[in-house]
C-alpha cells in the first residue's frame, strides 16, 4: 500500500469518517461502540482516501487494484 505521509493520512481519514458519520444513510448501518474503519465502511475504505493505492509487488501474485 502506498499512502501519503502518516499525519496527513490520519487527518484525511478522520475527516472522511466524520463526514460519513454525519450522513444519515451511513449511520443507520453502524452499531454504536468501537469498530474499525474497515468494518464500518468496508475493506476498501483506505483506498477511498486521496493518495492511497494498493500496489502489487514484483513477482507476487494476487491483488491488483489501484485507486488514486
Amino acid at each position: 500500500m502506498q499512502c501519503p505521509q502518516g499525519y496527513k493520512l490520519t487527518a484525511d481519514s478522520a475527516v472522511s469518517i466524520v463526514e460519513k458519520l454525519l450522513s444519515p444513510e451511513v449511520v443507520t448501518g453502524i452499531t454504536p461502540g468501537f469498530i474499525t474503519p474497515s468494518k464500518a465502511f468496508g475493506k476498501d475504505f483506505a483506498l477511498s482516501l486521496a493518495g492511497v493505492r494498493l500496489m502489487q509487488l514484483a513477482g507476487s501474485k494476487g491483488y491488483k487494484y489501484s485507486k488514486v
